[in-house]
């Protein structure tokens, strides 16, 4: 449009050229009229010479209101010249720009014929990313929660061809732009691997910065040389069950903690690995002692059994009577330990809908290397 605005200008200019010379004629031709008219001054001339006077001052402002249009359009003409510079250099600007970003954050390269064929009138496809990304807004950790539990990305099925790492990071990232709301890739390496991963992050306007695994909705704890932590999204709180050693799940009532930090600072991480560790090893004690339980009740039965195939003595009896109400105390001791095993699993995220326990993931290798990209 501004390239045919100029194309106007100059067409503009030009036919007021043309007319300004007309007049410029036209007014010399008056005036060597007037100037060699000779002989007596009668009425009739008198009048002509008024007439011609009258005419040629209408000629004279109509030549000034000329000019005046003509030096208008000079600067109209002027100022396009000068937008459309600027909106050249604008152009060259975003381009470069669009070409960092496609680097950063697209899986597939972009060709630079397929760059251009995303040019729009001034700015790229890409580059109106650009100018999205400046009204993109940092959600509240409240909303990247209830985000992250609507979206149905971790849903969908891994397949390292097709579908991997990149391929989860990338959704769930578009995903939240469609909401407005800004976010990055995030890719790292380890140590001595020729494998990396890829996850989201979002620096939340509340909490500040929060990495996200994609795959299972789950927070990451990422710091340059040590392991990789991961925590699920439900799991992240202020307060929770604490647990110093693997006896405490036999308490009456779990003691609970609450954490002063930030809850996505490594330490935090290193808090709930240590609570998840000692519930894991107080549910393999429940598992030793619920065995020890089931061998005991099976001697009992045997007991019972032999009781009223035999002599059925009063001594044996009330033995069996006192045995038979400690299995009882255990069981109901057993059943306890086994709620709070449970209500703790469910705490710290380990408790899976059909009551089996997710176990406690393996180490990771340490982290060399981050690299962030925003959109």
């Amino acid at each position: 449009m501004r390239h045919m605005s100029i194309i106007n200008a100059r067409k503009i200019k030009s036919k007021i050229n043309k007319n300004v010379h007309l007049l410029f004629v036209i007014l010399a031709s008056g005036t060597l009229f007037l100037g060699t008219s000779c002989g007596p001054e009668d009425d009739k001339s008198q009048k002509e010479r008024g007439e011609h006077a009258m005419e040629r001052r209408q000629l004279q402002n109509e030549l000034e209101a000329k000019e005046l249009a003509r030096k208008n359009l000079e600067d109209a003409f002027t100022k396009l010249k000068d937008d459309l510079a600027s909106e050249k250099k604008k152009q060259s600007e975003l381009t470069t720009q669009c070409e960092a970003l496609r680097q950063q954050g697209a899986p597939v390269p972009m060709t630079e014929h397929a760059l251009k064929q995303q040019l729009q009138p001034v700015q790229t496809d890409c580059a109106s990313n650009l100018k999205q990304r400046n009204v993109l807004r940092n959600p509240t950790w409240q909303e990247l929660k209830d985000f992250l539990r609507d979206d149905l990305t971790n849903e969908k099925s891994y397949d390292r061809a097709n579908y991997n790492c990149q391929g989860f990071t990338l959704e769930l990232r578009d995903h939240a732009r469609d909401l407005g709301w800004r976010s990055a890739f995030i890719s790292v390496s380890y140590e001595g691997k020729d494998i990396g991963h890829a996850f989201n992050a979002f620096e939340t306007s509340d909490e500040g910065l929060i990495y996200i695994e994609p795959q299972k909705d789950s927070v990451r704890y990422v710091e340059l040389g040590r392991p990789e932590g991961e925590i699920p999204v439900q799991a992240v709180k202020n307060e929770f069950f604490a647990c110093q050693n693997p006896e405490d799940l036999q308490s009456e009532n779990i003691v609970k903690a609450r954490y002063a930090g930030s809850l996505f600072e490594y330490s935090y991480f290193e808090n709930y690995e240590q609570r998840m560790t000692c519930w894991w090893r107080g549910f393999e004690a429940y598992e030793k002692a619920k065995l020890q339980h089931n061998g005991a009740v099976d001697r009992f039965n045997e007991a019972i059994q032999a009781f009223n195939d035999g002599v059925q003595t009063r001594a044996e009896s009330e033995r069996l009577k006192r045995e038979s109400a400690l299995l009882n105390d255990k069981l109901v001791s057993l059943k306890k330990w086994k709620a709070n095993i449970d209500l703790f699993a469910e705490d710290i995220g380990r408790l899976i809908k059909d009551g089996s326990y997710l176990m406690p993931p393996t180490v990771k290798s340490n982290i060399e290397k981050i690299e962030r990209y925003w959109n």
